[in-house]
């Protein structure tokens, strides 16, 4: 059999080339920015730890809602929510942040047209990423697979004793508007958990999130790249 010998130079320069091409497709990395451009620039980058939320009260804010529809058919509607979430780190791909939930409520839910009151609600303190998807805008995913969104509530109807409804949600995604300082997520899955009650949902089966709320961002609520 004839062997065929390739130039050690040619070797070489193949492998730097294939090197190059790896560099050059390597997608940039996410960051918040002041002002809608791409790349964002240095200064207006916003640094490590910067607060950004999102607020629903259609008592003031008109259009925002908040509610979760379990298998039941029994829709939960709340009209106070608000999440503060921060940044922990200056960029990322994607870039990392956190759900402070101290600084975050749900409160004031109920469904009204079968006279459930749900005085409690609570919502845990997950992770969440930032991917710019163009344009100033980007996706927001809150919880993961080992830190998902965790939502309860204390609910109680005529003479039904208290009972308890639970949903889980893994990257539950938002997309954020920059500049129309809104964040939505649409049909996003959530998981009813352990220990709710029949009229919350079966457990394990798919419960649903509409959210539409206002962007609370002091640094401009826009998504770019660096």
């Amino acid at each position: 059999m004839r062997r065929i010998k390739i130039p050690i130079a040619a070797t070489v320069s193949a492998l730097a080339l294939l090197a190059l091409g790896g560099a050059g497709s390597a997608s940039a990395a996410t960051v918040l920015c002041a002002e809608a451009e791409t790349p964002c620039a240095k200064a207006n980058t916003a640094p490590s730890g910067t607060g950004f939320g999102w607020k629903v009260y259609p008592k003031e804010l008109a259009g925002t809602s908040f509610s979760v529809k379990p298998s039941s058919g029994m829709t939960i509607k709340c009209t106070n929510v608000y999440v503060v979430s921060h940044t922990t780190a200056i960029s990322g791909e994607p870039l990392p942040g956190a759900v402070e939930g101290s600084n975050s409520w749900i409160k004031e839910c109920g469904n009204t047209p079968f006279g459930f009151e749900c005085t409690a609600a609570t919502m845990n303190a997950p992770p969440v990423s930032i991917t710019a998807t163009g344009s100033g805008n980007g996706t927001v995913k809150i919880g993961n697979i080992f830190q998902p969104l965790v939502i309860s509530t204390t609910c109680q109807a005529f003479n039904v004793p208290p009972y308890t409804c639970s949903w889980t949600g893994y990257a539950v995604p938002f997309q954020m508007t920059g500049g129309a300082e809104e964040m939505v997520a649409k049909e996003a899955a959530l998981v009813t958990g352990e220990g709710t009650s029949p009229l919350c949902g079966e457990f394990k089966t798919t419960a649903r999130l509409n959210v539409t709320a206002r962007l609370l961002a002091p640094y401009g609520g826009f998504v770019s790249t660096s």
